[in-house]
């Protein structure tokens, strides 16, 4: 066992490295400051401290999870004569509920009839008790409240009791690996190499989990000072790549589920979006968001790998991925090599944004990774999002909705969940009232003022600003009776480490003596010395 010690503190300091709440300790003149010179009990004291928040956190929200569905019973039981249509407004508590069951059962919940649920396709629960279609069917009539309005069935106690007696652990990749790691810390290699193994069983070619089943192996009969132990020697570069991947794993796994709250998006979203994609590229974490009132739900995360020389795409060829906010495109219909995975979805690369900056390149993706691969490191595709095919397939029905926007940023979810409402909201006002002042001016053919609202360097389309503001002047000079009206305004925070960024999407209506016509419209918004300037505008018909 004293070989154990050797590897002990080097994946300890793995995890601590990945953790936000790990890089302060306690000021205690007996002890280093330095978690690497703690002794290796202290080194794993701290870390089964930490451990300890995350686990009485994820056994917290299953508790609360219980309660509120004993809570939901005791409201059916008391309406169970009325429809649904009777019932008073209980979304809030459906909302939180609809999910956590979701996760669960693995059945998609639609205001639409319910397809049957296969017994087999609900692998994570434990055994089944004999009532338990039926129990799945009184789920089904509690998440169809509000949609249809039919007699409520009675929900018998009984079926629903036995499945909130049972522990039912959903087991990821960062979890079981996370778990890996915290039993090496702890000394316990038997634990620790049984939990490698379950890893490897639900993803076989998972190259790191394999990396850390040979450190353990090691340590059983020699010591290793260092992660991959002798395989550094043989292939250094591919063993620093799995290094950081396991950092950027847990910092995300940790960081993801640390409970901050919903992260606040500065959007006005499309009427029609659904979805949200949203990038943490810092943290190589892919976070999917529904649309529920014009707020977005946490629905799920994962590990992604971004270019090999990060992010802020400039011209073809960098290796890096954009930073911005793009918009899916359809899947790539034609055959793909097995490079791209089970499928390749494209973004609107390069979008006005890049044009007006110039940025050159073409075909960034989100697709998977080849059958012989399970992930990819952190940085190690040419500009593309890369998923594990088993996450790409999770998430096809989102990737398949054109038109979601997708957000690649460098601000953690943590960041966006501390923002205020009341600020987002002050700003979409201005942004809103600008607008409102930009359409005024035009109708009422003021061309000095319309003029202010634009960068000097703004585009028109492919136009430069010099060839169509002089084409504007011939219009407003000839143009009579303008009527202008604006609809379905949607607004999108763009990331810039500068100037704020605006994305402004909508219907345009207008009609003067010369013609008239209806468009889509987008504007690319800056602001500059406290104005809102376009710097873009592009008319599409529709």
């Amino acid at each position: 066992m004293r070989n154990l010690f050797f590897i002990c503190p080097f994946l300890a300091a793995l995890i601590l490295f990945c953790s936000s709440s790990l890089g302060f300790q306690e000021n205690d003149s007996k002890e280093p400051d330095n978690f690497y010179d703690k002794k290796p009990s202290v080194q794993r004291q701290i870390l089964v401290d930490e451990y300890k928040k995350v686990f009485l956190y994820l056994e917290k929200k299953s508790e609360n999870f219980i309660f509120e569905f004993k809570e939901l019973l005791s409201i059916i039981k008391s309406n169970a004569k009325k429809t649904s249509d009777s019932i008073p407004e209980q979304l809030p508590i459906f909302q939180k509920l609809t999910s956590k069951i979701e996760n669960i059962l693995k059945i998609k919940v639609e205001p639409t009839t319910l397809k049957p649920v296969e017994i087999e396709t609900i692998d994570l629960l434990p055994i089944q008790s004999p009532k338990f279609q039926e129990f799945l069917e009184n789920i089904i009539v509690i998440l169809k409240i509000k949609v249809e309005p039919t007699p409520l069935k009675l929900f018998e106690i009984k079926t629903v009791e036995p499945l909130l007696s049972q522990q039912v652990e959903i087991k990821t990749v960062e979890s079981l690996l996370i778990k890996s790691l915290e039993f090496i810390s702890n000394g316990q290699l038997d634990k620790a190499i049984n939990s490698i193994d379950e890893l490897i069983e639900l993803v076989p070619n998972f190259k790191l989990a394999h990396l850390i089943r040979g450190d353990i192996l090691t340590a059983y009969s020699m010591s290793i000072n260092n992660f991959g132990g002798n395989a550094i020697e043989i292939n250094s570069q591919k063993v620093t790549q799995l290094k950081k991947e396991a950092k950027r794993r847990i910092k995300g796994y940790l960081l993801a589920h640390k409970d901050n709250g919903l992260p606040k998006f500065n959007i006005i979203p499309d009427k029609n979006d659904k979805y949200l994609i949203y990038v943490d590229m810092d943290s190589s974490r892919l976070f999917v968001f529904e649309k529920k009132e014009n707020r977005y739900l946490y629905l799920s995360d994962y590990y992604a790998s971004i270019g090999k020389n990060g992010y802020g795409k400039r011209y073809e060829g960098d290796k890096k991925t954009p930073f911005g906010t793009y918009f899916l495109q359809k899947k790539i219909q034609q055959e793909l090599t097995d490079f791209y995975g089970e499928g390749a979805y494209p973004l609107n690369y390069p979008n006005e944004f890049d044009k007006v900056k110039k940025y050159t390149g073409y075909g960034i993706w989100i697709h998977g990774t080849p059958k012989t691969t399970y992930s990819r490191p952190p940085e190690a595709s040419d500009g593309c999002i890369v998923l594990s095919n088993k996450d790409l397939s999770s998430i096809e029905k989102i990737l398949n909705t054109p038109g979601t926007p997708v957000i690649l940023s460098n601000l953690s979810i943590n960041e966006l969940s501390l923002r205020s409402r009341d600020n987002i909201k002050k700003d979409q006002d201005e942004l809103l009232k600008t607008i409102k002042k930009w359409k005024t001016s035009w109708a009422k053919k003021n061309y000095d003022e319309y003029m202010k609202f634009y960068s000097p360097n703004a585009k028109y389309n492919k136009k430069e600003y010099e060839t169509w503001s002089e084409d504007k002047k011939r219009i407003f000079k000839n143009s009579k009776d303008i009527q202008i009206s604006l609809n379905d305004i949607s607004l999108y925070e763009y990331p810039s480490k500068t100037k704020p960024l605006r994305i402004v999407l909508f219907k345009q209506n207008y009609s003067s003596n010369l013609f008239s016509n209806e468009s889509k419209k987008t504007q690319m918004w800056e602001k500059n010395n406290g104005q809102w300037k376009i710097i873009y505008e592009g008319t599409y018909k529709y």
